[in-house]
């Protein structure tokens, strides 16, 4: 018998695709058939996914395995669109069918689709996993067998933000489809990828386990999307697992973690990390959130509301509750105006409006109107907006509010990057699976934040949390530095390594918490 050879080739491409505009129904994850002849339209389904998550501090490293059966008759190849964090930085994939496991090879572009086709071409198994863009991965697997389990692990590392003193991890499960506005390249339609409407059962299972260690004590641990079962293991640590006795349906939603760490002051915290070779600390430096209210100046704030046939039902009235709340933030010396759009757009006011209550209400009265429908012009309607009048002694925030589900992510954060000027942009995903990678990568172009809203719940909470003051902290730059020359001292730090490239001290500007991390070599402790 002749030796199946079995090859596997992992490549990393940006690719940004139009998508074709026609609604979608299949459920999500599923793989799509792609050989053509007799073998099109069989079925290749996801029977089980399992996530394994050890977060420490504020770096989290992701294990996903999957597994998938060819349930026809003949070889097949498949394409699947599975979903991924906005960070995620891939750097293992293995793949195991026929008794056989590969470990994954990273290659340029041009040359893993070469190397693929020529392996597909030879009816060897092989498979290639590209990234769509930086949310969404697509994985075409040659010559499966009929009867072949097919199992997938992908490895992965990311940095887990925090906004207002809350920490949030978000496992993706499901792909939306993106809407495209009939610019760009043609549609090779992975944007068509099979999907899972909300709220839709999902046909495969799904387990979910995290371990939290944190350098400063927890003060809370929640799991908004899901039942779970919570283990404190210190005050530093716990373990969190999907709670399978609820009989909820677990993978037709992504999953959310949020923690908060318990202080009211200025504190800090340290982790360290023993290597073969290099030894690594992080250090967590967390001062008051909130300024007082004398210090922020009036603001001009210009709300652009996605109005969609994406938003139909819960999306769009999430959003338009959102917009009545964020309205009550409104101090009477700031000013705003209002931009809906879908495939067309629509402006509230031609010159700003002050924030009294009477025009506050017709505010609220001119959102009420709008029912979804049309395209996702987002572009368009941010053009305006950047370019309505404002105030000259005012400050301008703009603020998004849609489900981002357009496939031309690209092309709106190169606009915001090149356009906004003097103006900050806040973000607001709404649903419960948004294209996180659109929101975020909005808010970070335009210096801002990004704020998703995944249930009717949160809206409070998060227009309150928009608030300027919420935005504003001390600055603990000097600090931290002295902080983080004692805890070398403390952690025994008696060798360093001089060149640059062996420290790195990272700032974020997205509210006022600190880290550094330091990668160097050291005895004792």
């Amino acid at each position: 018998m002749k030796l199946l050879i079995r090859l596997l080739y992992l490549a990393t491409v940006y690719s940004f695709l139009t998508l074709a505009t026609r609604a979608e129904t299949t459920a999500a994850p599923y793989f799509h058939i792609a050989s053509s002849g007799d073998a099109a339209g069989e079925t290749l389904p996801l029977k089980s996914s399992k996530a394994t998550v050890s977060i420490d501090g504020t770096i989290a490293r992701a294990t996903l395995e999957q597994t998938y059966a060819n349930n026809g008759d003949k070889p097949i190849e498949a394409i699947y669109v599975f979903p991924a964090s906005t960070r995620a930085a891939v750097h293992g994939m293995t793949l195991t069918t026929g008794g056989k496991t590969i470990a994954a090879r990273i290659r340029e572009k041009t040359v893993a689709k070469a190397e693929y086709e020529t392996a597909k071409s030879q009816k060897k198994t092989a498979a290639l996993l590209e990234e769509e863009r930086p949310n969404v991965f697509q994985m075409s697997v040659a010559n499966i067998l009929p009867g072949d389990d097919i199992k997938v692990r992908v490895e992965w590392s990311e940095t887990v933000p925090a906004v207002d003193g809350t920490y949030e991890f978000v496992m993706p499960t499901v792909v939306g489809p993106r809407y495209g506005h009939g610019s760009g390249e043609p549609a090779e339609n992975w944007t068509a990828n099979p999907h899972l409407h909300q709220g839709k059962a999902s046909p495969a299972g799904f387990q979910m386990a995290v371990s939290l260690n944190t350098a400063l004590p927890l003060a809370e641990v929640v799991c908004p999307s899901h039942p779970v079962k919570i283990e404190f293991k210190s005050k530093t640590a716990a373990n969190t697992a999907l709670d399978t006795k609820s009989g909820e349906e677990a993978a037709n939603r992504d999953f959310i973690l949020r923690w908060k760490l318990g202080q009211d002051r200025v504190d800090a915290g340290l982790l360290l990390h023993r290597g073969e070779s290099e030894n690594h600390f992080l250090l967590q430096v967390e001062p008051p959130k909130r300024a007082t209210p004398d210090l922020i100046p009036p603001r001009d704030y210009v709300f652009v509301l996605d109005v969609s046939g994406s938003m139909t039902g819960f999306p769009l009235n999430v959003a338009k509750d959102l917009l009545r709340d964020l309205t009550k933030v409104l101090r009477t010396e700031d000013t705003f105006n209002i931009v809906t759009f879908s495939g067309g757009n629509e402006v509230f006011s031609e010159q700003p409006v002050r924030s009294l209550p009477e025009e506050v209400e017709r505010a609220r009265n001119f959102i009420d109107k709008h029912q979804a429908g049309g395209g996702t012009e987002l572009g368009e309607a941010l053009k305006i907006a950047m370019n309505l009048p404002g105030g000259e002694t005012s400050a301008r925030s703009i603020v998004v509010v849609t489900d981002g589900f357009i496939g031309f992510d690209k092309e709106v954060i190169g606009l915001i990057r090149s356009h906004l000027g003097t103006s900050n942009l806040f973000a607001f995903g709404i649903g419960t699976s948004v294209n996180r990678h659109l929101i975020e990568g909005m808010a970070r172009a335009g210096q801002g934040e990004p704020f998703i809203v995944t249930q009717p719940a949160e809206v409070k909470e998060t227009a309150s949390r928009f608030e300027p003051g919420a935005r504003q902290g001390p600055r603990v730059g000097g600090g931290l530095r002295a902080f983080r020359h004692r805890a070398l001292a403390a952690s025994g730090c008696l060798r360093q390594q001089a060149a640059d490239h062996h420290r790195q001290v990272e700032r974020r500007t997205e509210g006022p918490h600190r880290r550094a991390r330091h990668r160097g070599k050291w005895r004792g402790v």
